[in-house]
């Protein structure tokens, strides 16, 4: 359920409402009269459309290293039907809520204010404990599951099948995005990482590495046949940005400012 004192805090409202959206909506939607220009909805609909084409073009990139479009449709289609999917913090929260289509028994949660670290694999261990016949996947950025990696080992203790995905672009991705936007270089966000696949066997479980797209699909399956503790460690594109759908003004003087900030006074 929705918490009413949340409302409001990631966007100012003037009236807030509670409740289920689509009853809701319905019954705002009783109390207008009927509107017969189709302007505005067909323009949403191309946009969306020009939009998601750019985004398939990047999911079905065959190029490495990985894209993280294309890891997140994988995981998509490797979950299955009624799969659940734990998404820590970072830019792996962009690419599965744009690259993953979620369907109706589905289910996928993630840290609401986007400030908690380290959530994905703790997450992944709770659903599966919950549903143990339900395939279960922790999608976490390198960063995020570096804090929180030694858990692991509880999910081998209990035999926990989780497939945790590591989408590893070697940095604090989302940090860098926000300096840029601000106007400052890249200052303090390369990661020098641990072998994950290696730190996974040492632990008891599964562990795997990927480099090449056409490796994420049969690495996926066997991860989920073989029903035991995994950690895959995708090696992604590390310059690949979570730009926003709009980017204002301020935005690209920020970026036009660190780019000069970082060539000529770095």
């Amino acid at each position: 359920m929705t918490d009413p004192e949340q409302i409001g805090k990631r966007y100012p409202v003037d009236l807030a409402l509670v409740g289920d959206a689509r009853e809701t909506l319905q019954s705002l939607l009783s109390g207008l009269p009927p509107r017969t220009n189709g302007r505005f909805l067909g323009a949403c609909q191309e946009s969306m459309t020009k939009w998601r084409a750019a985004q398939s073009e990047a999911e079905q990139d065959d190029r490495a290293p990985i894209r993280p479009q294309r890891l997140a449709r994988e995981i998509a289609r490797a979950v299955g039907p009624d799969g659940i999917v734990s998404v820590d913090v970072g830019t792996v929260t962009v690419w599965m809520a744009r690259n993953f289509p979620v369907s109706e028994r589905q289910r996928m949660f993630f840290s609401g204010w986007l400030a908690t670290m380290g959530s994905g694999l703790p997450g992944a261990m709770a659903a599966q404990w919950v549903h143990p016949d339900r395939r279960v996947v922790a999608a976490v950025g390198d960063g995020g599951f570096a804090m929180t990696l030694t858990d692991f080992v509880t999910a081998v203790r209990y035999q926990l099948p989780i497939v945790v995905v590591v989408f590893n672009n070697g940095k604090l991705a989302f940090i860098q995005f926000e300096e840029e936007v601000e106007g400052f270089p890249d200052y303090g966000t390369d990661l020098v990482n641990a072998d994950y696949a290696a730190w996974a066997r040492a632990c008891g479980g599964a562990g795997y590495s990927v480099r090449e797209p056409d490796q994420l699909a049969p690495t996926l399956d066997k991860a989920f046949s073989d029903r035991r503790p995994t950690v895959i460690d995708v090696f992604t594109r590390p310059d690949e940005r979570p730009m926003p759908p709009r980017l204002t003004l301020t935005q690209a003087t920020g970026f036009a400012k660190s780019i000069l900030r970082e060539k000529f006074f770095s």
